[in-house]
C-alpha cells in the first residue's frame, strides 16, 4: 500500500515535495526492518512493487482494447520496458527517491536488483551522467558495492575509465573508490583506472614527493587546511588529520592487482620513513593505510616484512596506542608462522610496556606471548591451529569433518522421527484390533489414573 502511495504520489511530487520526501523515508525504514527480521520473500516484492511504474488510465484502456492482437502485445511489451526504464533513471536522479534506491541496493538481493539494473535498464551514457550527478552518483556507489557479476563490473568500468580526470576535478572521488573496489572483489586488473589516478596525482604535487602523501593530501593542498586538520585532531582524538577520500583511494589501489602494485605503490611504501609510519599508524585513518600494506593478496611476504622492520624497534609504542594496536594485531594475522615467531620474540623483549597498559595486555594474551616464552614448540602448534583454515592448511579436511557430522545428524534425526512414528502406528492398529469392551476398559483405566493424580494434588494444596 506505501508503494503504490508512492507511485502514485510521484506525479504530485512538485506540488507537497515534504509529504513526498517523508514517504520515501518511511519506505525505507520499512525496507531495512524487513531485512532485519530476515522476511526477504516480502521485501523483495516490496522492493518489485517501488521499481515498477504505476501505468496511466490511458495506458490501461488502451490495454484492455488491444488485449486480443499480438501486434499489440509486442508494442505494449516495448513502450512498458522504456516507460520503466525511464522511470528507474529519474528516481536515481531525484533527491528523496535516490536515498530509497540507495536502500533498496544495499538491503535487496544483489543479483536481482542491482545487477539487473545494470544490465537492463542503464546504458553507458547514463552511467557517466548518474557518476557526475548530485544524487545520482551516490546511487551508483551503492550500485557499485554490491555488483558482484564480472560482465557487469567491466560494463560500468568501460564506461567510466576515460573520465577519470573529470571525476577528479568534479570532486566524484567516491565512484572512483566503489569502481577499484568492484575490480578488486571480481579479481580483476583495474590498470586503465589506476594509471591515470597516479598520473593526477603526479601532476598535481612535487615530482620529488611521496605518492603517498599525495594520496593523504588529497584536495588538501594549502598549509592552513593542513593545520586546520591537524589541530582538529589534537583536540578530537578519533578524527584524522589526512584527507579521508584520498585515505579510501588509497585502500582501494593497494588492495586491488595491477601492473602499478609493486613497483610504484611498493617501493613508495617502503620510501617511507621509520617516523613518518609511526605517526601514520597513530591516526585513525592513516592506520588503515598502513594496514591494507600489510594484508593485501598480491604483496609478496618479503616486501611486507622489509616494511615492518623499519619500526620493530619501536613497535611497543603502537601497542600501547589506540590506533596501532589494530595495526600490530593485523601484521601478526598476515604474516605467515616463521615470520610470526620473529615478530612475537621481538615483542616479548617489551612485555612490560605490554603488560603496564590495557590495549597492550589484550594484544599480549591474544598472541600467547606468555605461552611462547615458556614453550615454543606449544605455542607453534597453537598458532598453526588457528592459521590453517585461513591460509588453507587443513581446512579443507575439516570442512568434511563437519559436512559429516552434519550430515550424521540429520541422519540420527531422521530415524528418531520415523521410529517415533512407527510406534505412534503400532499403538493405533493394536486399539483399533481390540473389541468394543476391551476399549472401554482401556477407557476407564485412563480415567481412574486422572482421578487418582487430581485427590492427589488436592490433598497437596491442603497441606501447604
Amino acid at each position: 500500500q506505501m508503494a503504490q502511495k508512492l507511485l502514485s504520489a510521484n506525479t504530485m511530487r512538485f506540488y507537497d515535495n515534504e509529504r513526498y520526501r517523508i514517504l520515501c523515508g518511511s519506505l525505507q525504514v520499512l525496507l531495512e526492518c524487513l531485512f532485519i527480521t530476515k522476511e526477504h520473500e516480502c521485501l523483495q516484492r516490496l522492493i518489485e512493487e517501488i521499481l515498477t511504474p504505476k501505468p496511466k488510465k490511458s495506458e490501461q484502456d488502451a490495454t484492455a482494447h488491444n488485449s486480443d492482437n499480438n501486434t499489440a502485445d509486442k508494442s505494449e511489451s516495448k513502450s512498458d520496458e522504456s516507460s520503466k526504464k525511464q522511470y528507474i533513471y529519474e528516481m536515481m536522479l531525484d533527491d528523496s527517491t535516490s536515498r530509497l534506491l540507495q536502500t533498496i541496493f544495499e538491503f535487496g538481493d544483489a543479483m536481482k536488483n542491482a545487477c539487473s539494473v545494470v544490465k537492463h535498464f542503464l546504458n553507458a551514457k547514463e552511467i557517466r551522467e548518474l557518476a557526475f550527478n548530485e544524487n545520482g552518483n551516490f546511487v551508483l556507489q551503492s550500485l557499485l558495492r554490491r555488483l558482484s557479476d564480472v560482465d557487469s563490473i567491466k560494463f560500468v568500468g568501460t564506461a567510466l575509465q576515460h573520465e577519470t580526470k573529470a571525476l577528479f576535478e568534479r570532486n566524484r572521488v567516491g565512484v572512483i573508490v566503489c569502481l577499484i573496489d568492484a575490480f578488486a572483489r571480481a579479481d580483476l586488473k583495474a590498470n586503465a583506472i589506476i594509471k591515470q589516478v597516479v598520473e593526477i596525482l603526479k601532476s598535481d604535487n612535487d615530482s620529488n614527493s611521496n605518492l603517498i602523501e599525495a594520496f593523504l593530501y588529497l584536495n588538501v593542498a594549502s598549509g592552513h587546511n593542513r593545520r586546520k586538520l591537524e589541530l582538529k585532531s589534537k583536540v578530537l582524538p578519533s578524527s584524522t588529520r589526512f584527507a579521508v577520500l584520498g585515505c579510501l583511494l588509497l585502500q582501494s589501489v593497494v588492495k586491488c592487482n595491477s601492473n602499478f602494485l609493486l613497483p610504484t605503490f611498493g617501493a613508495a611504501y617502503l620510501a617511507l620513513s621509520a617516523d613518518r609510519i609511526l605517526a601514520l599508524c597513530k591516526d585513525s585513518s592513516g592506520s588503515h593505510c598502513m594496514q591494507c600494506f600489510v594484508e593485501a593478496k598480491h604483496i609478496p611476504m618479503d616486501m611486507k616484512w622489509r616494511f615492518v622492520q623499519k619500526i620493530l624497534p619501536k613497535f611497543h609504542t603502537l601497542c600501547v596506542n589506540k590506533f596501532g594496536n589494530y595495526f600490530t594485531e593485523s601484521v601478526f594475522n598476515s604474516f605467515d608462522l616463521e615470520h610470526k615467531q620473529k615478530f612475537a620474540l621481538k615483542l616479548l623483549e617489551s612485555s612490560s610496556v605490554l603488560k603496564g597498559s590495557k590495549l597492550g595486555f589484550i594484544l599480549y594474551s591474544k598472541m600467547k606471548l606468555d605461552l611462547l616464552q615458556e614453550n615454543e614448540t606449544k605455542w607453534k602448534q597453537i598458532i598453526m591451529k588457528k592459521q590453517s583454515p585461513k591460509n588453507g592448511v587443513g581446512g579443507a579436511k575439516k570442512e568434511k569433518v563437519r559436512s559429516h557430522t552434519q550430515s550424521q545428524k540429520k541422519n540420527n534425526y531422521k530415524n528418531k522421527k520415523s521410529n517415533k512414528n512407527q510406534k505412534s502406528k503400532t499403538k493405533a492398529n493394536e486399539y483399533r484390533n481390540k473389541s468394543a469392551p476391551q476399549r472401554q476398559q482401556s477407557k476407564n483405566h485412563v480415567n481412574n489414573s486422572y482421578k487418582k493424580i487430581k485427590t492427589k494434588m488436592k490433598k497437596a494444596k491442603k497441606l501447604y
